[in-house]
């Protein structure tokens, strides 16, 4: 039987500001400043949530960092068998089912009232039709975009989640939102929901080896994939990746923006991030988004690796005129990543500075042509999400090579 460990993640010292956070007001990011331009500041300059983000950096997710807890008390697959079936057939399927898996599901269970089927079911419809176009921008933005923070990439960089399996994690995070974009109203037994709840377990498995790792360093970094990470991931696949679409050339109207965020917002309820803190418009996402870039810590060494690891999946282990054609695509990939975040946040990942970023000129004009026939056309958008769906979909599946993710921690697969 395994013994629970010596460190409870759930329990954390609120009162201690990790030493990587950085008063958003001596940012000189453009990108981020040009950000908060574009929302305005809040009333009272910034303190609430400044003060939020703070704490959040020290926070878990305490329902399922209970569960993680209980597991280790038991035999080794014990623990994640019940969490299954709880999962797949309901709480109410286990006899005398034990108080955290119990506390858990009640929350996951209790569908918010805010939670709107037919936003959810539009977020769906437009999330897939961009196709390669919302593959690029989860790469290049979404993921290239969370390794701006040293401190934040910590988890990754301890567990060996993308140095040695960068392009499974890719394809495990392509699969991931399409399972949620298969899901039109996220119901309960649903693809999606499943994906969500199974990458929640996995966030705070590795928040529970990480936090009883000597190594981490508490007062430097906060606790390990903390609220204030969480809610930064999010937030790179709401309100980042609409932002990045649209400079590709992409259209979305208000209702199909709205639709997204609150999507998003919902999924960040069930993968544990605290309600208080996600938003519910784009305006408040964006205000969101520009506080939490502009406390982060500067990228480091660790940052810089997982950047070249993730720049290299197009040529890695391709030989002859395709390496040619991957290292062309890398310089394009890299291109577009130094047009989402910047040039600032560029250089400090490493990210080479190619001519290629200029290539966006010349695809936008097709693009937005492409976007009005749709538009224009009887059927338009039904036939663009079909086309979006089936080109994702091959994509992904390619890179899977046929096998599924099953969200594991990287460290319990070796």
């Amino acid at each position: 039987m395994n013994q629970p460990q010596t460190i409870d993640p759930t329990k954390s010292t609120l009162s201690i500001t990790p030493s990587r956070w950085r008063e958003p007001k001596t940012s000189r990011d453009p990108s981020l400043n040009l950000l908060l331009k574009l929302v305005g500041k809040p009333k009272d300059g910034g303190q609430a949530i400044e003060t939020r983000l703070k704490k959040a950096l020290m926070e878990g997710d305490s329902l399922a960092d209970t569960v993680v807890l209980w597991m280790h008390t038991l035999p080794t697959g014990e623990g994640r068998k019940l969490f299954e079936q709880a999962l797949e057939s309901g709480i109410q399927s286990i006899k005398s089912p034990p108080q955290p898996l119990v506390d858990l599901f009640k929350q996951l269970d209790d569908r918010p009232t805010w939670v709107d089927d037919e936003a959810l079911t539009l977020a769906c419809k437009t999330g897939l039709r961009a196709g390669l176009g919302g593959q690029l921008v989860l790469s290049c933005m979404a993921l290239m975009g969370g390794y701006r923070s040293g401190a934040a990439v910590k988890p990754l960089v301890m567990t060996g989640a993308l140095t040695s399996m960068a392009k499974r994690r890719l394809a495990e995070t392509s699969r991931f939102v399409v399972d949620l974009y298969n899901s039109p109203t996220l119901s309960r037994n649903s693809a999606g929901f499943k994906s969500a709840v199974r990458v929640r377990l996995m966030h705070a498995l590795v928040r529970h080896r990480l936090a009883n790792n000597p190594q981490w360093e508490n007062d430097a970094w906060g606790t390990p994939i903390n609220q204030a990470d969480m809610l930064g991931t999010n937030l790179l696949f709401s309100v980042a990746s609409l932002l990045g679409l649209r400079s590709l050339g992409f259209i979305y109207n208000k209702k199909e923006s709205q639709a997204t965020i609150t999507f998003w917002r919902y999924v960040g309820y069930l993968m544990g991030v605290d309600p208080d803190l996600l938003p519910k418009t784009l305006k408040e996402g964006m205000r969101t988004a520009y506080f939490i870039g502009a406390s982060q810590g500067n990228a480091d060494n660790d940052s810089r690796e997982l950047a070249e690891a993730l720049m290299e999946i197009p040529y890695k282990e391709k030989r002859g005129s395709k390496r040619w054609l991957g290292k062309m695509e890398m310089q394009f990939r890299s291109g577009l990543s130094r047009l989402f975040m910047g040039d600032s946040s560029a250089n400090e990942l490493g990210l080479p500075n190619t001519p290629l970023k200029f290539t966006t000129l010349l695809t936008m004009p097709f693009v937005l042509t492409g976007e009005m026939v749709r538009i224009l056309l009887p059927g338009g958008n039904i036939i663009a999400e079909r086309i979006g769906r089936y080109v994702v979909h091959r994509h992904v599946e390619s890179i899977l090579g046929g096998k599924l993710p099953d969200y594991v921690p990287y460290h319990e697969k070796q």
